[in-house]
């Protein structure tokens, strides 16, 4: 080996074993995900013919673009200087041996290198056909709601506007589907949920910081956006999750009407299979930074490989809420829309007695008590719910809830010390706000709910005042507004 050889060995060495830290694993994965941009912008983007590197890459050696585009048609790897001055270091008796794993772990790293590539550009790529998927959709099918998406769409104001009716006065398009049974304009709404908030969110936030986070090749703006953005996702997946099942029945009761319009307009998929894409998105995620963590872990990435299994485990959070608000959305007997009682607060199992209100009398309220069964406690931004596992259920499979009663939060008062005992509370109905009608009859003790400790009692009466004095809060600010314009 000449001088320039051995020189080039002992730096590369030197700097390896320098910058073992964050900021040199960080470059190395920008500098291999910079290979993907050629793939990834050509839609919005002209072609790329050459990769974009840093100043300071170590991928603009010719070797390493030889070895790659080798490796891509399937010819034998020319190993950098540093292996062959490893293999020449060795015996020859085992200098041919090991030639030939030096060019097999080369070739296996070049794979590993051009498949963290693919799926970088594949979670960007997916990303986009999701919001045109999503916004053919709205364009489709929100019409039938009575909103005129094409104007909204036209305007330049990027802030939420009331949504405007459409000057058609009825769902369907023409004679024919007269004929046919069609949805309300009220039904075609429940059937969609917010799918156009899904829509505007991705396409604003989600898609751009995602292109901009696989463009620098920067595994911790990923990391940033899935798990800084873990409690948006999981109110807007939750809240379309919930409304799945009466969507699910509205498409049943209307296919007829649906199939129509499918042929009609030439459409490529039913709308069921339209409304199922959001559900699926959060698998989607789930599967690309499983594969990237892993895929970086093997290319000794192991920042980066962090960085993909913290977003991980954001979108694991997500999906594990909207699995649950799915369950909760499949409630037997609920008189309430479940996908307007705002974000679910808290949940669990508890034991419940049913207080039947009689009538009011001068020495108080006089209740009837029901035994306590094991029943669910749902708390939303706006109401408090019971409900019971149905008895028919399988024990291999998530229980079937059943609606027992419930409690608007601007309604309801807890009584914290009711029984002898120190983990049961009383959950009581009240008049509620100034010019609120309630029936007499409805007013009082409502449910005594026991729990499992005394820790677990005073943590669900605190999250039950805290949501009362929110809404309060509301309220009070909301008059002061409003007599304050009338001065």
């Amino acid at each position: 080996m000449d001088t320039s050889d051995s020189g080039s060995v002992s730096s590369s060495t030197s700097l390896s074993a320098g910058q073992s830290g964050r900021k040199s694993q960080n470059s190395l994965f920008r500098q291999r995900s910079n290979l993907c941009s050629q793939s990834m912008i050509q839609s919005s983007n002209p072609p790329i013919s050459q990769p974009i590197y840093p100043p300071n890459s170590q991928f603009k050696n010719p070797s390493y673009h030889q070895s790659i585009s080798q490796t891509d048609d399937n010819q034998s790897v020319n190993p950098s200087p540093s292996a062959l001055a490893i293999s020449k270091s060795l015996p020859p008796v085992n200098q041919a041996v090991n030639q030939s794993l030096i060019v097999r772990a080369e070739a296996a790293r070049a794979a590993s290198e051009k498949k963290l590539l693919q799926l970088l550009t594949e979670l960007v790529q997916t990303e986009r056909k999701y919001v045109l998927d999503l916004e053919e959709t709205c364009r489709m099918y929100l019409p039938l709601a009575g909103w005129d998406y094409a104007r909204r769409t036209k305007s330049s104001e990027r802030s939420r506007k009331p949504r405007r009716r459409s000057s058609t006065s009825s769902v369907s398009l023409d004679t024919e589907e007269d004929i046919i049974k069609h949805p309300s304009k009220q039904q075609v709404r429940q059937m969609l949920g917010n799918i156009e908030e899904l829509k505007d969110y991705h396409e604003r936030l989600m898609l751009p910081q995602l292109e901009a986070a696989v463009l620098n090749g920067d595994s911790s703006a990923i990391r940033g956006l899935f798990h800084g953005e873990l409690g948006k996702l999981s109110i807007l997946y939750g809240r379309y999750c919930i409304n799945k099942t009466r969507s699910s029945l509205i498409v049943e009761e209307y296919k007829d009407y649906f199939a129509l319009l499918q042929f009609k307009r030439q459409l490529p998929l039913r709308v069921d299979a339209e409304l199922i894409k959001p559900i699926q998105r959060l698998t989607r995620y789930h599967m690309f930074l499983s594969s990237l963590s892993k895929t970086s872990l093997e290319l000794g990435l192991t920042e980066a490989a962090q960085d993909f299994s913290i977003a991980l485990e954001g979108v694991l959070t997500a999906a594990n809420h909207t699995n649950m608000m799915m369950w909760i959305g499949r409630m037997k007997e609920c008189p309430l829309e479940l996908a307007s009682q705002g974000q679910l607060l808290k949940q669990g199992r508890v034991l419940t007695r049913l207080l039947k209100t009689r009538r009011k009398s001068f020495q108080g309220l006089r209740t009837k008590s029901v035994p306590g069964t094991q029943s669910y406690l749902l708390l939303f931004q706006h109401s408090v719910i019971i409900c019971r596992e149905s008895s028919s259920c399988d024990d291999n499979i998530d229980p079937q809830l059943v609606y027992c009663t419930h409690v608007s939060v601007n309604q309801v008062r807890v009584r914290d010390t009711c029984a002898e005992d120190d983990i049961t509370f009383e959950l009581q109905r009240v008049e509620g706000t100034r010019g609120l009608q309630v029936n007499p009859l409805q007013e009082g003790a409502l449910a005594r709910v026991t729990c499992q400790n005394e820790q677990e009692k005073d943590t669900w009466v605190s999250a039950i005042n805290c949501e009362v004095k929110i809404l309060r809060n509301v309220a009070k600010s909301l008059t002061n507004t409003y007599l304050s314009g009338l001065i």
